[in-house]
């Protein structure tokens, strides 16, 4: 049995590793985004979801 089911998009947060105007930024940090993916990350961390 599921304990929490989230419904929604992943999304992927590309955050830039310098600072100043993007259009001279050349790298980001790619991170998990999105507000039902953040729920049920967290979810599994405190043990609320099977992990199969």
């Amino acid at each position: 049995m599921v304990d929490v089911l989230t419904i929604g998009d992943a999304m992927v947060s590309l955050n830039p590793q310098a600072k100043g105007p993007l259009r001279f930024v050349s790298t980001f940090e790619r991170k998990v985004g999105g507000a039902e993916l953040n729920v049920a990350i967290g979810c599994s961390r405190l043990g609320s979801m099977p992990s199969g």
